[in-house]
Parts: structure tokens; C-alpha cells; sequence
């Protein structure tokens, strides 16, 4: 196994090592996942386990203030890692990191990059929260998802589904693929947290045809909810989208 270099000092030479340290000679794994991440950037085929190690430590070595303040050539693992360090840094407060994580978004150009450092990220404050819900009313795809797959993971609990699914649902971005994907997401895992309270949501806000249809197959997927709530929500998408025909 290849020896990873971290350096305390980042310039262009020693990313360039860096990078050859990391990169996967598996050219089959780098096609696969070039398929799944879609994504215009540059894949070096690092599996996602990997980076999550390697920005931890990053995070926390001298360098790691440097390496975030690069300028990146564009290859998604060098941007997810930008992200993944961000979310494991350690002695800076919420607002710093917000502000680095504000920037960083605007580098992302994959539903994967969203996913990956979305979920790594663990803050709970209102700050935080404000700055997701912000970020549900930009025309960015990219920034959306990061609102709704951030505040599904770090806000969405038991006692606050109704509230925060409520926010996720009603995002301007309509009909958006990414968008409508990750909605549909946070409406599976809201449903076995707060059945009652996520088909209140369903029946209420205005989803597109994909989101409603996306939200019922991973509910229908999901091995925690019953066959029969499985059979009802079948039902209430059949019902649904006759509302919508007539309305269009």
C-alpha cells in the first residue's frame, strides 16, 4: 500500500504528490465511478472510505488551513477532501466554519461530493440551521442539496420531523432531478421516524410528480415500514398525482 503524503506546507508541487500518493491505478473502479458520480471533473478513483481517512488526517495536521486554501484542478476527490477537512477540523467555532463551508460549495459539481461531506458534517446549532435554510432558497442545485441532505441528517429528529420536512419540501427548485432525489431521500427517512407527521407532508406540499413518485419507491424499499403502510402509501401516491393531472 502506497504511503500517503501529508505536508505542513501545501504548494502546487507537493499537491501534485499528493495526489499520485492517493490516486487508484484501478482504471475499471475509475470508470464506475466516473458513471455513478457524474461529474465534469476528474476522477482519480479513490474510494469514498479512503478520503474520509485521509482528510482526518489532514484535519489534523499543521498543513490543514493550507490544504483547504488551495486552488483545486478540478478532480472530485481533491474537492470532496476540501470539504471532508472542513468538517473535521478541530478548534474553530461554528461561524468560521460556515463561512469555509459557504465557499466550499460553490467548488461542487456533483450529487456525491453534496452526499459525502453533507453527512460528515455533525452541527446542531441554530446558526447552522439558518444557513441551511438559506441555502434551500438559492437557484444553485448543488447548494440546495447540501440544505436538504444537511438538514435532514443533522436536524430531522424524531420530535422535529414535521417542522424541518416541512422546510425541505418546499423548496423553489422545482422539479429538479438532484434536487427532487434528495427530497425524496429525506421524505423515506422522515417516514420511519414520524409516519403520521411525513404523510401530512405528502398530502400538503406541492412535490413534483418525480419527488412523489421517488419518495414512495424508498419508502417501499425501506425494510423498516410495514407491508402495509407500504400498500397505503401506494395508494396515496395513486391519489396524488390524479390531483396533479387535473390541476395541469
Amino acid at each position: 500500500m502506497r504511503e500517503i503524503k501529508i505536508f505542513d506546507d501545501w504548494n502546487d508541487e507537493n499537491i501534485l504528490t499528493f495526489e499520485k500518493s492517493i490516486e487508484n491505478d484501478d482504471t475499471a473502479f475509475k470508470e464506475f465511478n466516473a458513471r455513478i458520480v457524474n461529474t465534469p471533473s476528474r476522477i482519480m478513483g479513490v474510494r469514498i472510505p479512503e478520503l474520509h481517512k485521509t482528510a482526518k488526517e489532514i484535519a489534523r495536521s499543521k498543513g490543514a488551513d493550507g490544504f483547504i486554501s488551495l486552488n483545486y484542478d478540478g478532480s472530485f476527490e481533491l474537492t470532496t477532501l476540501r470539504g471532508l477537512v472542513i468538517a473535521y477540523m478541530k478548534n474553530i467555532d461554528i461561524s468560521k466554519r460556515i463561512e469555509l463551508l459557504d465557499s466550499f460549495i460553490d467548488s461542487i459539481d456533483n450529487w456525491a461530493t453534496v452526499d459525502v461531506v453533507s453527512g460528515a458534517i455533525k452541527i446542531n446549532s441554530r446558526e447552522y440551521e439558518v444557513f441551511l435554510e438559506n441555502a434551500l432558497q438559492s437557484s444553485d442545485t448543488w447548494r440546495i442539496r447540501f440544505g436538504v441532505v444537511s438538514l435532514m441528517s443533522n436536524f430531522m429528529l424524531e420530535d422535529r420531523v414535521y417542522s424541518v420536512l416541512q422546510k425541505i419540501a418546499s423548496v423553489r427548485a422545482y422539479d429538479d432531478y438532484y434536487v427532487d432525489m434528495a427530497i425524496a431521500w429525506a421524505i423515506s427517512v422522515a417516514y420511519v421516524r414520524d409516519r403520521d407527521a411525513t404523510e401530512k407532508i405528502f398530502e400538503e406540499c406541492d412535490l413534483s410528480e418525480r419527488a412523489l413518485r421517488k419518495s414512495v419507491s424508498k419508502i417501499c424499499d425501506s425494510r423498516r415500514v410495514s407491508l402495509d403502510d407500504k400498500k397505503r402509501m401506494k395508494e396515496r401516491l395513486k391519489e396524488r398525482l390524479a390531483r396533479l393531472i387535473v390541476t395541469k
